[in-house]
């Protein structure tokens, strides 16, 4: 029974240092402290007005998505703003005011894939680039 206890009392003497060394900052042991990392800024970025659904970058053509089905009132429509979002969350807006009312049915999948062109550009190749939405301004 003696020599049970003496044990007890040398695993408790010696577990924080044990546990000290094995979370040092120099590498030791298996389970290391997590990295600090400071979170994106998934802030907007400023809205680029396109012209005839084409901003001035590449086109890319990102892996296909289903493309949703507008449900506006297209005759008062004034101008859409897309947006687009990449791997970190931070949106891309471009927004399109050279078509009126219906004409904007025509050309929306321009704009559409403006905003994924204009992520994929701005954020130098993020693959994760995916169309987010299209709204209406009446």
């Amino acid at each position: 029974m003696k020599n049970r206890w003496s044990t007890i009392a040398a695993m408790l003497v010696l577990a924080p240092i044990f546990f000290v060394a094995c979370n040092s900052s120099n590498g030791g042991g298996t389970n290391p402290a997590p990295a600090v990392v400071a979170p994106a800024d998934t802030t907007p970025t400023q809205p680029y007005v396109t012209h005839r659904g084409v901003g001035p970058w590449a086109h890319w053509a990102p892996p296909e998505q289903p493309r949703p089905v507008y449900n506006w009132h297209s005759e008062r429509v004034r101008e859409v703003t897309c947006s687009a979002r990449d791997s970190h969350g931070v949106r891309f807006l471009v927004i399109e005011r050279d078509y009126k009312g219906l004409e904007f049915r025509d050309v929306i999948v321009r704009i559409e894939d403006s905003a994924v062109d204009r992520c994929y550009a701005n954020t130098h190749g993020d693959v994760g680039c995916r169309f987010e939405e299209c709204r209406p301004g009446y």
